[in-house]
């Protein structure tokens, strides 16, 4: 079986909040839903019956890929105008240690302002930078996605592709939705799910970097910057030859 490997530059972080399969997270609404599903059907025993916990529309989705947690509590504050957002992390140690910014944003009067303003959401969008990186075999790529059919509702996910010969960075970038106000998002909370873009199964590993994930991290870092323009091709062709021999 092949394998998907998650690591992280911080010490501790894949011990207390890693990416774990999709299967394994539950709303709570699944709880309530299970609970009415078994009274329906001890109610009509082996007569046919519709509930929502045997639509495999939604349970095949929401068992498929990786749930990607924040790895750290944050408060984003709104102050009404649509498009302007501060955040409050718990420590700049935590920033030092990653060796970046915690939370950036594609801003409305930047990158976000070809959008048509999405009712309900702040025109900017916050995107929050993680430590962790994805590696996946040669030709694997990802969707983007929401947590589908979640508990929570102050923020939605972007839809996108992640290839990780392109980026092997996991940076959740999420549409919000509390125009005025603090909403603290609690370490552990689920923020997106990385869905693989083949029916194949895969092996989960999730791992502190290693002296090869190290040496990559500093590769990568000279392959996005040595140019002024982004060498996709390169980028590619270096992945391959790094992660898998190619």
């Amino acid at each position: 079986m092949r394998k998907i490997t998650f690591f992280t530059n911080i010490p501790g972080m894949a011990d207390v909040h890693p990416v774990y399969e999709a299967k394994d997270y539950k709303p709570d609404w699944v709880e309530g839903a299970r609970k009415i599903y078994l009274e329906k059907l001890k109610k009509n025993g082996n007569r046919s019956f519709t509930d929502v916990y045997r639509c495999p529309g939604i349970f095949d989705l929401m068992s498929t890929g990786y749930i990607v947690p924040l790895p750290w509590d944050i408060i984003i504050e709104t102050n009404g105008d649509g498009e302007n957002f501060k955040w409050t992390i718990t420590s700049e140690h935590l920033a030092e240690q990653y060796g970046g910014t915690l939370v950036s944003g594609h801003m409305a009067n930047d990158i976000a302002a070809p959008f048509p303003p999405r009712p309900g959401c702040l025109r900017s969008i916050i995107k929050f930078n993680t430590p962790w990186h994805i590696i996946a075999p040669p030709g694997v790529k990802f969707i983007a996605i929401p947590i589908p059919y979640g508990d929570d509702f102050d923020f939605e996910h972007n839809m996108g592709m992640l290839d990780p010969s392109i980026s092997t960075e996991v940076n959740p970038q999420v549409w919000w939705k509390k125009l005025k106000g603090e909403r603290l998002i609690k370490a552990g909370t689920p923020m997106l799910q990385l869905v693989p873009l083949t029916d194949e199964k895969f092996e989960l590993e999730v791992m502190l970097g290693d002296m090869k994930a190290f040496a990559w991290m500093k590769k990568r870092d000279y392959f996005f910057n040595m140019s002024f323009q982004f060498k996709r091709k390169l980028m590619q062709a270096m992945y391959l030859k790094h992660w898998f021999g190619k």
